[in-house]
């Protein structure tokens, strides 16, 4: 497996400016990060997501709760909260459950296990209410 190290090398750079090129906001130049990121294609590498969270101690992951896949209602404001969360530099992590509260409860520790930023979810009665209060 390749790493951001094995890139950073061949490209005849810092491991840092490896990292940047992956952040379309980084000042870096852009023929630096063409010559990146088409290595990193090369290579088939892609950024180690996790150990970027731990160092930033953010995962720009929010996570989705969707009760009712059934419902195109649903699945359109989920597909509209993924592009704004995109849009912002977020990903989301969406889970499907039944409405009970037990359900929910899973997803919502599934939610906090991978250190989500948030989370949104449908409370739709006092059981599910109560389980962010």
């Amino acid at each position: 497996m390749v790493t951001c190290k094995d890139i950073a090398r061949i490209a005849n750079v810092s491991t840092a400016t490896v990292t940047r090129a992956f952040n379309p906001n980084s000042s870096i130049k852009e023929d630096t990060r063409q010559k990146i990121l088409q290595i990193a294609k090369d290579y088939s590498y892609t950024p180690n997501l996790a150990a970027r969270s731990l160092k930033q101690q953010s995962t720009k992951i929010v996570g989705f709760v969707l009760c009712d896949a059934s419902n195109p209602y649903y699945v359109k404001v989920a597909q509209y909260i993924e592009r704004r969360l995109e849009h912002h530099g977020f990903r989301s992590l969406l889970t499907f459950s039944s409405r009970d509260s037990v359900s929910i409860s899973r997803s919502l520790e599934v939610m906090m296990a991978s250190r989500v930023n948030g989370v949104i979810f449908p409370p739709e009665d006092d059981a599910t209410r109560g389980l962010v209060e």
